[in-house]
């Protein structure tokens, strides 16, 4: 899924936090999100592009995978919408990064 985000936005993304196999302590101790970085055609990130990410995060937890991408029949999770949301807009707050 970070791939496809990563195609349609032009940016760089990056999970970092519990779960991605860093392999250190830190890492491990801090929650599961992503870094938005900018591509190589931009100085900074739009923010167009980071309501790009937080709406295909919400769908991610919401039925599995973003809507654009192919596969089988979605199944919605019963995630209320203003939890998926927060969760999706908390993990972009404190991830959204302009550094190279």
């Amino acid at each position: 899924h970070i791939r496809l985000m990563m195609k349609q936005t032009g940016c760089r993304l990056q999970l970092r936090g519990m779960g991605t196999g860093a392999g250190n302590a830190m890492a491990d101790q801090e929650q599961l999100h992503v870094v938005i970085k900018t591509g190589v055609d931009s100085a900074l990130v739009p923010i167009e592009k980071i309501e790009m990410v937080r709406q295909m995060l919400d769908e991610i937890v919401r039925h599995g995978r973003p809507l654009e991408m192919e596969g089988p029949p979605l199944v919605d999770k019963k995630v209320p919408p203003a939890e998926a949301s927060k969760n999706a807009a908390d993990a972009a707050d404190g991830a959204v990064g302009n550094d190279q």
